[in-house]
């Protein structure tokens, strides 16, 4: 569970791997790679580039190489219902893997409710051939620890079922990347069924950065999480208190190596998230 400030034990070796080998998610925007830029990430270190609505191509691109120039690994969210004609993303995708470096990205459905071309998901996107002959070898498909508020559990376990076979069917890695929660219950359950499911798929795990309580509420109801979050807002001694990853992390690393890695969410600030991490598990050549 989330909850005020306690402290990791630095020499569990499990929590130092996991610490060590997370990666965060900035958005595309100028103010983000600037920050990200003063952050002292580990040399390698993957960063995810949100896919926003009102993202342009150039924007994502352009945040894409500043963190192939810092050092770090770009890993750009790349929106099916955003596509509005597929000659164009396939020239950006081009340009992700050529000019940034880029082989491994997230592909998502997008959050806008029309398609503003001819895919409507994300499994209509990873069909279209052009992953195929792109340069890309790893894609992360999103896996929801407490559901989605507007797809039903079977609808998600089918299509996840499905995107998996796709991605493989078309020579590719599939990995899944978990939506963040605050409890390690609903985490765990989900790692029990992609084990189950999918043999040797890697599972990502999405938690929050430390962050300020309210700021936790804030972006938990607008994601859709559940039962974690009202947990959270009984624990919370007031609303405004700051909040920490301490414990979920210890009971994540107490769950088994299920975990491939961890995912922060920076809603508390890309610097605070890093500092966390460097607090946890020391980083020796930081970019």
């Amino acid at each position: 569970m989330f909850g005020s400030e306690t402290s990791l034990d630095c020499s569990h070796p499990r929590i130092r791997a996991l610490v060590r080998s997370a990666s965060i998610e900035i958005t595309a925007r100028v103010s983000a790679a600037n920050e990200l830029a003063n952050a002292g990430l580990l040399a390698g270190a993957h960063v995810y580039i949100t896919a926003l609505p009102g993202d342009s191509a150039n924007a994502v691109l352009a945040t894409a190489l500043r963190v192939r120039q810092m050092g770090l690994t770009p890993v750009p969210h790349l929106g099916a219902r955003y596509v509005a004609e597929p000659r164009q993303f396939e020239a950006l995708l081009g340009s992700l893997v050529r000019d940034a470096g880029v082989d491994q990205v997230l592909v998502i459905g997008g959050d806008i409710g029309r398609p503003r071309g001819p895919y409507a998901s994300s499994l209509e996107l990873l069909r279209s051939g052009i992953f195929d002959r792109s340069g890309i070898r790893r894609i992360g498909l999103a896996a929801y620890p407490e559901g989605h508020p507007s797809i039903s559990g079977d609808v998600l376990e089918q299509a996840l079922a499905a995107k998996v076979v796709c991605v493989r069917e078309i020579g590719l890695e599939p990995y899944i990347i978990s939506q963040f929660c605050f409890s390690a219950a609903p985490i765990v359950a989900l790692l029990s069924r992609v084990t189950r499911q999918f043999t040797g798929v890697p599972a990502h795990v999405g938690i929050a950065g430390p962050a300020s309580m309210a700021t936790l509420m804030k972006f938990g109801l607008a994601c859709g999480i559940g039962a974690s979050l009202r947990a959270l807002r009984k624990t919370s001694l007031r609303q405004l208190a700051d909040a920490t990853p301490d414990e979920l992390v210890t009971s994540l690393a107490e769950a088994g190596d299920t975990i491939a890695a961890l995912h922060f969410f920076t809603f508390g600030g890309i610097a605070r998230t890093a500092d966390w991490m460097r607090r946890y598990s020391p980083l020796e050549n930081p970019g």
